[in-house]
């Protein structure tokens, strides 16, 4: 069984991470995000496109995508760190987040 206690690496990301930029999500991003996840869809070598993201999923891609622009960190336990995060979010901070795989579902 695998460990999810937090290391001290995490911690300190985590502490790093400004959550502004993640509740609410910017345009920026969301704009940013959609074009990622669509051309990555028409880049896969099968026909059929990909299951759609859930909101944890889609959460994780834009915790990604932020730490990669502004934390040197390699992004090895960035699952364990946005789980953390996305845990102790509110329902209305998470909800730009249903809202963009909402519209990822509508695009599929």
């Amino acid at each position: 069984m695998k460990d999810n206690s937090l290391s001290n690496v995490d911690i300190q990301i985590i502490r790093m991470i400004d959550k502004k930029i993640l509740f609410p999500l910017s345009e920026d991003i969301v704009s940013d995000m959609i074009s990622k996840l669509q051309t990555q869809a028409t880049v896969r070598r099968t026909n059929r496109q990909p299951k759609p993201m859930n909101n944890f999923m889609v959460f994780r891609r834009c915790l990604n995508h932020v730490v990669k622009k502004s934390l040197p960190y390699d992004g090895k336990n960035l699952s364990r760190v946005a789980a953390h995060i996305w845990r102790e979010a509110t329902m209305e901070e998470k909800k730009c987040y249903v809202d963009l795989t909402k519209l990822l579902k509508e695009q599929h």
